[in-house]
């Protein structure tokens, strides 16, 4: 958690003071993740893995935490910090971490479908992303600087507040509706001097803001593909367990409060979900349909969880076809779409190839990936000997700019180890 807050508190020094955007840090995190799970879902993890670790790093990360180190140590930090304003204005930064292990079990044969059993699957995966920039706030954007703790009932109450620069919104708050100080266990005594009205919020200025997103997901549960003669796919049952959080900061909030970011303690809900992939294939060619994280029941909740992720479900459509020039040569085109509640299906098309040179049957193998979205060109390569498999990964941008964000490259570094 202090890691969390010096994250933040660090890049919020560096906010600039320039033109507007408006930057959904959820919806825009729904994005950049599926398409990381694209290249996960590329290196198909088959029946035999063991252990699959996966980790995506923007490379503005480490300029910005060498910015902020600098900055830091400058005898006038706001001066500093104004140095940064044309490098840092409008950026988006990101990570995601991920880790599998699979228990594979015996292969088995029924009217004439085999049947690859595993008898568990356990998905640790974590993503984090931050949009720098300014926004003109609206009074209802000021309960973006709210934490979600708060009872629904306070939240409607604030909106009918006057409120101007520099104003303690809790205190307003208690002033004009003191009868709301223990509703659902909310107390003014804990929030007091914590949210402060952001400067220039009066006059409609626009105001530096931070938008920081972070989410964890832990899934965990059997698996079963099945192979037929054209027919294939695969199902899955497991628990799901998710937890985030999502903030909206200015540099008067964290001012006035370094206490007043509220990280959750542990998983906020657990559901059970299936993933359920159905496809065909004939000669050198096939297609598969799949969903993926489709909710089916809730097993529980915390007290007063938000999770701002929520549970939309993911729908794909992937085609590919593979070519053999010589025996030990393999050229595997692919194009595909996906789509999931935030995003369309237009911001999320992808084409690409797979050139690769086996032996051993593909237990020792180069692999070269190139491939194009709406946003980056990727270039992955892998290397396969025996029971590791090794693949780096570069996304480079092809566009400046999206919706206002700046877009930057993201490594990315994938390790498997198999039975």
């Amino acid at each position: 958690m202090k890691l969390v807050r010096y994250l933040i508190f660090g890049i919020i020094i560096i906010l600039p003071v320039r033109e507007c955007f408006s930057y959904d840090a959820v919806e825009r995190t729904r994005l950049l993740e599926d398409r990381l799970k694209l290249q996960e879902d590329l290196r198909k993890l088959g029946h035999d893995f063991l252990i699959d670790i996966n980790a995506y790093l923007s490379s503005d990360i480490q300029d910005l935490v060498s910015d902020v180190s600098d900055v830091s140590k400058a005898s006038n930090t706001i001066t500093a910090a104004s140095e940064l304003l044309d490098q840092w204005d409008g950026k988006e930064l990101s990570f995601r971490g991920v880790a599998n292990l699979g228990i594979p079990f015996f292969s088995t044969y029924f009217g004439g479908i085999k049947f690859v059993p595993e008898l568990l699957r356990v998905h640790i995966g974590t993503t984090v992303n931050i949009g720098i920039g300014q926004e003109t706030l609206t009074l209802a954007d000021l309960l973006d600087l709210l934490p979600d703790s708060f009872p629904s009932e306070v939240k409607t109450a604030v909106l009918s507040l006057d409120l101007s620069d520099g104003d303690d919104i809790v205190s307003k708050l208690q002033s004009a509706f003191p009868e709301l100080d223990g509703v659902s266990g909310f107390s003014y005594s804990d929030h007091t001097g914590k949210y402060t009205v952001p400067t220039g919020f009066s006059n409609g200025l626009p105001i530096p803001n931070l938008n920081f997103y972070a989410k964890l997901d832990l899934k965990a549960g059997p698996k079963v593909a099945y192979i037929g003669k054209h027919f294939f796919g695969h199902f899955s049952i497991y628990g799901m367990g998710r937890s985030d959080l999502e903030l909206r900061l200015t540099t008067d909030t964290l001012q006035n409060s370094g206490t007043g970011i509220e990280i959750p303690k542990g998983i906020e809900t657990w559901n059970i979900a299936i993933d359920y992939a159905l496809g065909y294939q004939n000669s050198n060619y096939k297609i598969t349909a799949s969903v993926e994280e489709l909710k089916v029941s809730t097993l529980s909740e915390a007290t007063d969880s938000t999770v701002s992720y929520g549970h939309p479900v993911l729908l794909k459509l992937h085609g590919e076809a593979n070519f053999r020039p010589w025996g030990f040569l393999l050229a595997s085109p692919f194009l595909g779409i996906h789509t999931r509640k935030g995003y369309s299906v237009g911001d999320a098309y992808y084409a690409g190839v797979d050139f690769g040179a086996y032996l051993w049957g593909d237990r020792l193998g180069l692999q070269l990936r190139g491939m194009i979205d709406r946003e980056h060109i990727t270039i992955a390569p892998r290397i396969k000997f025996w029971i590791i498999q090794i693949e780096g990964m570069l996304k480079t941008p092809v566009k400046s700019s999206i919706d206002g964000v700046k877009l930057g490259s993201l490594y990315g570094i994938n390790f498997r180890l198999f039975i």
